[in-house]
């Protein structure tokens, strides 16, 4: 018995989400086919035709296909007695069934589906030229009449796409970020290792010179005294070059790391988004990261 029990709750949250409406998220009522094949309840219909600006056609809320109204209006349109003898089927179950379905339907309602702010129903669609995701109801006001539209589901997958793309150029700009920032290093130790070499040969140049010239009769210490003050002067110019050197060295690692920061905190979270399950959310978030990748991988090396 708790077999059977448990195959007809499944066979009756079966039928509950084959017999629910797109547009109200209920149980069918008096459904009607558009030549699409898409079903929708008569009201639903009714309320889609009255809030588009356009008279003389119905727009799909599901495929987005424009269809001539027959000269009865909606009701002109085929019923779909199939869905009519399923609803029929679910509402003569048993109530402990029928009472389990709808909760786990409404449960499942509640816990996947995103609504529509302004209509409450579901977001099934993409507004191409607002670039956000809107619901079928949305289609017939002023603010996306006429816009170009697309399934939420294939902006998804053309924004994914896109990402994915822009992705592996600015992996392939971080990489060379990262050699360049290596290169630098190396140069930075190849210019501390010629200025050392340097300084050393001026210092053992004029030690060497020093004792000459202290060997020397003292007609010969003027000599020295300004051999010495020449010493000075050149380690002083030499000691300003490396300091110079060594800012611009740095200066130039700086802007290479705060670049390699940006570029892996955009990568952080673009990667984020592509493995998101929410086509909303992926759907909201998108502008800003797109346009922050593309901005990453245009970016030109400056150094």
């Amino acid at each position: 018995h708790k077999q059977m029990a448990t195959g007809s709750s499944s066979l009756a949250k079966g039928l509950y989400d084959e017999l629910t409406c797109p547009v109200c998220l209920d149980k069918f009522v008096d459904p009607k086919i558009l030549p699409c094949l898409h079903s929708f309840c008569t009201e639903c219909l009714k309320q889609i035709v009255t809030a588009a600006e356009k008279s003389g056609t119905v727009k799909c809320p599901k495929c987005c296909l424009e269809h001539p109204l027959p000269q009865e209006g909606v009701v002109g349109f085929p019923n779909n007695f199939t869905l009519v003898s399923l609803v029929g089927l679910l509402d003569n179950h048993t109530e402990d069934s029928k009472e389990s379905c709808e909760e786990e339907g409404e449960e499942k309602s509640k816990s996947n589906v995103s609504l529509c702010t302004e209509h409450r129903v579901e977001l099934t669609l993409y507004c191409k030229n607002c670039s956000k995701a809107i619901c079928c109801l949305c289609l017939n006001d002023k603010d996306h009449n006429y816009h170009k539209t697309s399934p939420i589901e294939d902006a998804r997958k053309d924004i994914n796409d896109e990402m994915i793309s822009l992705v592996a150029e600015v992996e392939m700009e971080a990489i060379k970020l990262q050699e360049n920032m290596e290169q630098i290093d190396q140069a930075c130790e190849a210019d501390a290792a010629v200025m050392f070499t340097c300084r050393d040969n001026v210092e053992s140049f004029f030690d060497s010179y020093s004792t000459k010239i202290h060997a020397k009769v003292d007609k010969l210490y003027r000599k020295l005294s300004q051999a010495k003050e020449h010493e000075d002067v050149l380690l002083s110019k030499l000691e300003k070059l490396s300091q110079s050197q060594s800012k611009l060295r740095k200066a130039d690692r700086d802007s290479v790391k705060q670049s390699m920061e940006q570029i892996n905190k955009t990568l952080a979270t673009a990667t984020q988004l592509i493995k998101s399950e929410d086509s909303v959310d992926v759907v909201c978030k998108s502008q800003n990261i797109l346009k922050q990748l593309k901005e990453d991988a245009e970016m030109k090396l400056d150094c």
